[in-house]
């Protein structure tokens, strides 16, 4: 289609060769060579093993569904079973996306939405899917069918493979390490050890199997075999060891510990806090690692660098603000600033330090949650973006929403956290008038708010925040995080089971 709405061979030229010179980094589509890990998954070493040495990263390239499952379903598509048709059809197409060619190259070309953000070796899913299906449909049609001595091509197809590649790493090196050292074909060379005897011991239960009536036992030891053979695959694909291993306790994470929430911190250097390693500590930071993430946070961010309206900028997933003199870190709540470097400024004084950090309170942070004298409507929420940047603004005093009005005599009052946790706060407030309260905490589809257990309205304020009326007098406020879409999925996940479970017992009687 794209090719035919060229109106010239010039045009097509154009195309084709852009095609041809797309940019791209060499991690970024399924390397060819790394297609030998859908029968070797660690042909190229592991990193839990420090000695990985293909193409980065393991986990964007490696595609082992098992031994004795690729065996089943080399087997499905030799025996011609037509509902797998649809599931090759699937793997080849997956497959081809995955690589790197024109066609592979066209979304991005194109700069089709989603796709043209997504990395194409994550396609890898559906190759892993449809094999998976496969293997299900040559699992049914080994055991139920008569087996013959032409059934044991699909697990000699797999073996010849796996022979040629242990042959490969011995007699030409060169077709995988080219300008690297041979010896790391002897990581490879072990690691084909694995999915051979694995391969060895499946044709023997062909054999068997070819011979004598073992169903039950064969299922059962087949079975067993996956899983040990799967296990082993995942456990060093995603090792489990102690959280303090890869989290390990400082003074610094001890010292905001120890500190009254809520509040949020700023970190003037990546290394100081690795991205969502203050999520683990339970510290809330302004910063984060997110490969998707609200488009008004990013524009939000974008402004708050500038500082001034800007509109979202671009972001390797980790967003990272940075801009500590801005009034959006007092706004924020931001009542700590972590720095590799001395701040000298009066608005900060410095509170703690521990080898090279240094931690910096924020004198004029703004509370969580804090009344305002006045919320001014705006007629878009842009508008309030605009607003919150005037140099005159006083965003301790005034807000802005395209939702609401409201306007007080003062912002004084109080307001004192009973409880804080991520999904839900309560706060006891205090004011002589009805006021406009401000809660600096993300405004998003879920959250409730209830005073004295009354259901009330949340506006959108300052942007992308939270603000509601609170009545003249004392009063218990609470806001709680429930997501309709959550509870939506589980209630429809939990019917999902029980309906399958009663068609599953149905068809296995009826079938008996």
């Amino acid at each position: 289609f794209f090719i035919a709405s060229c109106r010239s061979k010039y045009e097509l030229f154009i195309i084709i060769s852009l095609l041809k010179n797309l940019p791209q980094k060499v991690d970024w589509f399924l390397p060819v060579k790394h297609i030998v890990q859908l029968f070797v998954p660690d042909f190229f070493g592991n990193p839990t093993k420090y000695n990985y040495w293909g193409v980065w990263n393991y986990a964007e390239f490696v595609s082992y569904v098992g031994t004795i499952p690729l065996c089943l379903a080399v087997f499905a598509i030799f025996k011609k079973i037509k509902a797998s048709y649809f599931w090759l059809l699937l793997f080849v197409v997956s497959l081809v996306l995955a690589l790197e060619n024109p066609l592979s190259k066209l979304p991005y070309l194109l700069n089709l939405p989603f796709i043209s953000t997504s990395q194409p070796s994550r396609i890898i899913f559906l190759i892993v899917f449809s094999l998976s299906v496969l293997s299900a449909y040559g699992f049914e049609s080994y055991f139920e069918k008569k087996l013959n001595k032409k059934d044991l091509f699909a697990p000699v197809v797999v073996g010849i493979i796996l022979f040629s590649l242990l042959l490969t790493t011995i007699f030409i090196p060169k077709l995988f390490v080219q300008n690297l050292s041979t010896d790391l074909l002897k990581i490879s060379q072990r690691n084909i050890v694995v999915p051979i005897s694995v391969l060895l011991i499946f044709l023997l239960v062909t054999f068997v199997r070819l011979k004598k009536e073992w169903k039950t036992i064969l299922i059962i030891f087949i079975f067993t075999l996956t899983v040990v053979d799967l296990f082993r695959f995942g456990y060093r694909f995603t090792p489990f060891v102690k959280s303090n291993l890869i989290f390990p306790k400082n003074t610094t994470e001890t010292f905001f510990n120890n500190q009254q929430k809520p509040f949020r911190v700023i970190a003037t250097d990546r290394r100081i806090f690795p991205p969502n390693a203050t999520a683990v500590a339970q510290i809330e930071s302004v910063s984060g690692y997110d490969p998707l993430f609200l488009k008004d946070y990013a524009t939000f961010v974008s402004s708050w660098n500038a500082d001034k309206a800007e509109p979202a900028g671009s972001f390797n997933r980790i967003v990272t603000p940075q801009n500590i003199n801005s009034k959006i870190s007092d706004l924020v709540n931001a009542r700590f600033v972590a720095s590799f470097d001395e701040i000298n400024d009066t608005k900060f004084e410095k509170v703690f330090t521990s080898g090279s950090t240094k931690v910096y309170k924020n004198k004029n942070a703004q509370e969580r949650a804090f009344f305002v004298q006045e919320v001014r409507q705006v007629e878009t929420n842009d508008n309030a973006l605009v607003q919150m940047f005037q140099g005159t603004t006083d965003l301790k005093n005034t807000a802005f929403s395209s939702e609401f009005a409201h306007m007080s005599k003062t912002n004084k009052g109080e307001i004192e956290f009973l409880t804080y946790r991520d999904q839900n706060f309560s706060l006891k407030t205090k004011s002589d008038e009805g006021k406009a309260l401000v809660v600096t905490n993300t405004y998003y589809p879920g959250w409730i708010a209830k005073i004295d257990g009354v259901p009330t309205a949340i506006y959108k304020t300052d942007f992308m925040f939270q603000g509601i009326v609170v009545p003249a007098g004392e009063h218990v406020v609470d806001f709680q995080f429930k997501s309709r879409s959550y509870y939506n999925g589980l209630y429809l996940s939990f019917f999902g089971v029980i309906v399958f479970m009663i068609v599953n017992i149905y068809l296995w009687r009826k079938f008996q």
